[in-house]
């Protein structure tokens, strides 16, 4: 499949042969007509924010989407409470995410996350983090580690491991 992050960058995709459903689109700040444009094409959406989630909502009710995950930072002794990017949901706004998802009909059915600089993290703390998260998925059908993992920040055990985690 192919990340992408805008309606520009979906186009050159469809143009370049992928098929809607090989293509996932995360980016920040979604707005109305972009969103519809990308519902219309039919890629898969992995929204970064509430206010994005609550967009959906509101033009596409029963829509299936993803979730950008935000990561903290890994310290030397367990996570810090800032984050790595600026880009997706924190675990401070899942009880808000959970009643929006609770009062739509949207449902969720992927994560993606972006690694910055969490090098050398265990995969126990990682998929801890991400619990939460893959709860409000019924089922959860990936996970999209997304960019960098390649910049030389590739944790040993992604980096070696070829086994699915269930």
């Amino acid at each position: 499949g192919l990340d992408t992050c805008s309606w520009e960058e979906v186009q050159l995709a469809l143009t370049a042969g992928f098929t809607p459903d090989a293509i996932t689109v995360c980016g920040a700040g979604f707005e109305k007509k972009e969103l519809a444009q990308l519902l219309e094409a039919g890629v898969q959406l992995d929204l970064e924010s509430l206010d994005e989630v609550r967009l959906l909502a509101s033009i596409a009710p029963g829509s299936t989407l993803g979730l950008r995950v935000g990561l903290p930072v890994k310290r030397r002794r367990g996570w810090e409470a800032r984050y790595a990017g600026k880009f997706g949901i924190r675990p401070e706004e899942l009880p808000f995410l959970r009643r929006l998802l609770d009062r739509s009909t949207l449902s969720v059915c992927r994560l993606h996350l972006h690694p910055c600089p969490i090098n050398n993290v265990r995969v126990d703390q990682l998929l801890s983090h991400l619990a939460p998260f893959a709860e409000l998925c019924s089922p959860l059908e990936s996970i999209n580690f997304g960019g960098g993992w390649g910049n030389g920040t590739t944790p040993n055990w992604l980096a070696a491991s070829s086994e699915r985690v269930e």
